[in-house]
């Protein structure tokens, strides 16, 4: 035996924190409720993360709000923001002013009952600004605006003539809105909007060809006077208008439109050119079936977002928003799904690295979305504490009596609470303190308690298990002391998991074992019990242990856990280098000592404790359910499975510490039976029992059943064995049967996520994110084990969003040290209980490497179904006696497969067997031979047949069909 030279102690931290999600998936914190009833043609960000927009609608969630509204974070109007009647036509952009206030242009021509023709300057309050006059405006649509560094204003548009002075197509402004009279152009068509350069020169772009008399086909850059810039040689330019620019950092210009050539080269759309005009070899983009494109924006990452009215970009689906590298190749890494239903006209980055977006659609992915949203971005981010309210707060211990924490009262570690409506999410720190973020609003705030803690713990503050209420009317408020205490009951809960990073074909693995302790006094004299499964061997471990030989099970005497205290036992096994395993489970099975002493019943429980134990006897399964607790009042149903396939079910009812034996007939030799049987309802611990009896010498894949939940103290992983696999993964168990992962209701899933360092250099730190899936409870979330240390957090709008931060981790790339570049961390969670049948869980996560794009996941996929019997599969399930265990001879044979083609295997304990074949009617086909391992009736016509075993134990007849 190897100990190695460390011992892992671990009191995981959990620590409140806004991070990114999945790149490209839909902001659920953000929610516009029925949103705009028309498009939202223009957005900008506003100071608070708030974001202005505007369009051509007339109503915001189903309020009135003539053509521009203020949101809040969180996809709320802003009381604040007061527009009157607002904008009697569309307007097509804004810009918002360093000072707070925004310039509106368009096709209206007035602004709450005001005239304002086209263009107008709004207070940070909604109200005209009277100290902009521009005078009688524009005679038709302003399309741009562009701000200058001096406070100068750009209007680009159709209009033929500005405040009587003659200007078409485009004029600056001065701040206040009069016309600059020294600047001077000769656009001959629509300018539809530009961009202004590090130098202060302009790029625009519309439907014009001509500047005065130098050729400009849809695109032209001039000088801050207006002047021809003859340096930027564009030859025949654009084929068609050039409708959107973006500058990057190096002065390169990305531009997007309607054109399909530049300078007589394909250009589908979207290209980029050098700050010269001459077309960047280094950008290649789709060039085939791009449909037009209204806005390209360069993100702080240097990557592209792309929007307009296109499905379709280099031969992959992608609807009308899209993400690109700095190449113009596709960010695979940015999914959108299936994207909006309708063209997306306008977006921008926000200061959380989140991303909004406007226009014609009314969903994004599936979700509802009228005309606006918000998206996640790639970027890890903290939030500006004055674009949220913080509810903050602590949990701890009555021993009082009072609603004040004193010294002598414990804090209350890794407790979940919620705010509603939302819900808002968040949890207790390793102080016992907790924060949620939320809009503004009226909030009820409450603990969310797990089934065991409902057991152990009665809320004492506020009285009788009453939230607390808060209401915010602004942002970048906090509401501290929304306190809660519990009273306790004195005493040690116990609890072991397991958790391996992988089951790996000739490779050495690790696994985890975890003991701790959620009580309020200490457990002592621990020992945690590990049995490997028969193909996994223990190398060695962190912790000294001893191996009892007749039952192949190491156990650790781990002495004494603390309240609140979580060790940990870090185990390298490995797989037996055997061929014929691949995608075999291996199921590894801890359990601890002493058992919990604390009286757990619930009032509702009828006290009946049912246990069930399974094992082969001459390739015979039999199966145990005994009864540890009160009589049954009622019957309850027992089911069999033989794999995937529900075989039988029938009533059985057991007095106190009375058993059921039950063998099952017939059965494939090869595969994995199994039982299962309900628990009582309120049941302190479990909400079914089950055992397996896989009695073939060679091991089955499963997967397609949780492990029981029987008791804290007992825990199961289960994984295959695979040779290579995804590095960065996620697992879940059961798995489920059918691609669609069928699982029975109520059961907990087990999720691992895996993670390696397959890069050059070492990875400093790791995130691992995970948005959990609509369907699944929060109150059944429990923590199991990781590979490294952590930080947790809980946080986000409906869905929960999981957060795994991994810092200062040093793992190694895997060139280096491919067994140390691994790591995981697990959790389980159950469904809702009101989740329907045929509900779909999907889950996947996103894993951050220092600062490299995230890596997105697998997706996991269950489906809540309740199976029917298939009849046909087993012959029968037999009631024998426990002491005796004596099948009738016609469990002692087993023919396999039934139906058959022809050929059958024949499986007994016994050797010398004869047998006869009869028909359905008992008509004799074939006279008494020998039986031997195989038996072939492929010379008979399909049909249904009789065949009668002679054994020693006696006679057995089969039913035999042939297909």
């Amino acid at each position: 035996m190897k100990k190695l030279s460390f011992t892992l102690t671990v009191l995981i931290c959990f620590i409140f924190q806004s991070v990114a999600q999945n790149p490209g998936v839909i902001d659920s914190t953000f929610n516009p409720g029925t949103g705009a009833n028309d498009a939202v043609y223009y957005l900008e960000k506003y100071p608070g993360n708030r974001i202005v927009t505007c369009g051509m609608y007339t109503s915001y969630n189903g309020v009135t709000h003539n053509r521009i509204t203020m949101l809040t974070p969180f996809g709320a109007t802003d009381p604040t923001f007061q527009i009157g009647t607002g904008a009697n036509g569309p307007i097509w952009v804004l810009n918002v002013e360093p000072d707070g206030k925004i310039l509106i242009a368009g096709d209206f021509t007035s602004y709450n009952g005001v005239n304002a023709n086209r263009i107008a300057r709004i207070n940070p309050n909604g109200s005209l600004d009277p100290t902009f006059n521009a005078g009688s405006g524009a005679n038709s649509w302003v399309y741009m605006i562009l701000r200058q560094n001096d406070g100068k204003i750009l209007l680009g548009g159709t209009f033929t003539n500005f405040n009587n002075s003659g200007k078409n197509y485009l004029v600056r402004l001065n701040s206040n809105g009069s016309v600059d009279t020294t600047f001077s152009h000769k656009f001959n068509s629509k300018v539809s909007n530009g961009a202004i350069d590090a130098e202060g020169k302009i790029i625009v772009g519309g439907s014009f060809t001509q500047h005065g008399l130098n050729s400009a086909n849809y695109i032209c850059r001039i000088k801050p006077n207006g002047d021809f810039d003859s340096t930027f040689v564009i030859g025949s330019g654009a084929s068609h208008e050039v409708r959107s620019f973006a500058i990057q950092n190096d002065g390169k210009i990305v531009i997007g439109g309607y054109f399909v050539s530049y300078k007589n080269q394909p250009a589908w759309r979207i290209t980029r050119l050098k700050p010269n005009g001459s077309l960047d070899s280094s950008f290649v983009p789709s060039n085939t079936n791009l449909g037009p494109v209204y806005r390209v924006e360069v993100l702080k990452s240097g990557k592209i977002l792309v929007m307009g009215n296109f499905t379709n970009y280099g031969g992959s689906n992608r609807s009308y928003f899209l993400q690109l590298k700095s190449n113009g190749s596709i960010d695979s890494s940015f999914n959108s799904g299936s994207g909006t239903n309708n063209a997306v006209q306008t977006s921008q980055e926000l200061d959380n690295g989140k991303i909004a977006i406007g226009g014609f659609f009314t969903n994004y992915n599936f979700t509802p979305r009228s005309r606006i949203a918000i998206v996640q971005g790639d970027q890890l981010y903290v939030t500006d504490t004055n674009t949220v309210n913080f509810i903050q707060g602590k949990i701890f211990v009555n021993v009082d009596n009072n609603c004040e924490q004193s010294s002598a009262e414990q804090i209350q570690q890794y407790k979940i609470v919620k705010a509603e409506p939302g819900p808002y999410w968040g949890n207790t720190f390793s102080t016992g303190k907790y924060e949620i973020k939320v809009d503004t609003g009226t909030y009820q705030v409450q603990q969310v308690k797990s089934s065991m803690e409902q057991l152990l713990e009665t809320q004492f503050c506020p009285p009788n298990s009453a939230p607390h209420n808060v209401q915010f009317s602004q942002l970048g408020d906090t509401i501290s002391n929304l306190d809660f205490s519990n009273t306790v009951q004195s005493c040690p809960i116990l609890k072991i998991e397991v958790s391996s990073n992988r089951r790996r074909r000739c490779f050495r693995n690790h696994t985890y074992v975890t003991i701790s302790n959620s009580g309020t006094s200490p457990s002592y004299n621990v020992k945690a019990y590990l049995k490997l499964p028969h193909l996994v061997n223990l190398i060695s471990a962190s912790e000294s242990f001893s191996f009892l030989t007749p039952d192949s099970v190491h156990v650790f005497s781990i002495d004494s856990v603390m309240p609140s205290q979580i060790k940990i036992i870090h185990i390298i096994d490995s797989v037996s280098c055997v061929p014929g395993v691949m995608g075999i489970e291996q199921c590894t099975k801890v359990w601890a000592t002493p058992k919990n002493t604390c009286v757990l019943s619930n009032p509702s429980w009828d006290g009946v404790d049912l246990v069930t134990t399974g094992q082969c006897s001459n390739f015979i399964p039999y199966f145990k359910i005994k009864n540890n607790g009160a009589s049954m009042t009622s019957s309850r149903n027992y089911l069999v499975f033989a794999d995937s396939l529900l075989v039988e079910t029938n009533s059985f009812t057991l007095n106190a510490g009375d058993s059921l034996m039950l063998a099952i007939a017939g059965a494939n030799p090869n595969a994995v039976v199994r039982i299962e049987v309900p628990q009582s309802n309120n049941h302190p611990f479990s909400s079914f029992a089950s055992a397996t009896a896989p009695c073939s010498l060679v091991p089955r894949p499963s997967g397609f059943f949780a492990e029981s939940d029987e008791d804290p103290i007992v825990s199961t992983h289960c994984l295959p064995i695979l040779d290579s696999y995804d590095p960065n993964d996620k697992l879940v168990y059961p798995r489920g049967s059918t691609a669609n992962g069928n699982v029975s209701p109520g059961k907990y899933f087990h999720y691992t996520i895996r993670f390696q360092n397959t890069g050059n250099d070492t990875a400093y730190k790791v995130v691992v994110i995970d948005s959990l899936d609509a369907s699944l409870d929060p109150a059944s979330f429990e923590l199991i084990s990781s590979s490294h240390l952590y930080t947790f957090s809980i946080s986000g709008k409906g869905n929960p969003v999981l957060k795994w931060k991994f810092n200062n981790i040093m793992l190694p790339d895997s060139h280096v040290n491919a067994a140390a570049s691994n790591g995981f961390v697990s959790f389980r969670i159950r469904p809702f209980a009101t989740a329907a049948l045929g509900t779909r869980i999907e889950n996947n996560a996103d894993i951050y490497f220092d600062f490299n794009d995230p890596i997105r996941t697998n997706t996991t996929v269950n489906t809540l179904f309740i199976p029917t019997v298939t009849p046909n599969v087993i012959d029968s399930v037999q009631v024998v006696t426990e002491t005796k265990k004596q099948m009738a001879a016609n469990a002692l044979i087993q023919i396999y497969p039934n139906p058959t083609k022809g050929k059958i295997s024949v499986k007994s304990p016994f050797t010398n067997i004869e047998y006869r074949l009869l028909t359905i009617t008992g008509k004799e086909l074939v006279s008494k031979r020998k039986a031997g391992n195989d038996i072939d009736f492929q010379f008979l016509p399909k049909g249904i047949y009789q065949i009668e075993f002679t054994t020693p134990a006696g006679k057995s007849v089969k039913k035999l069909i042939l297909e």
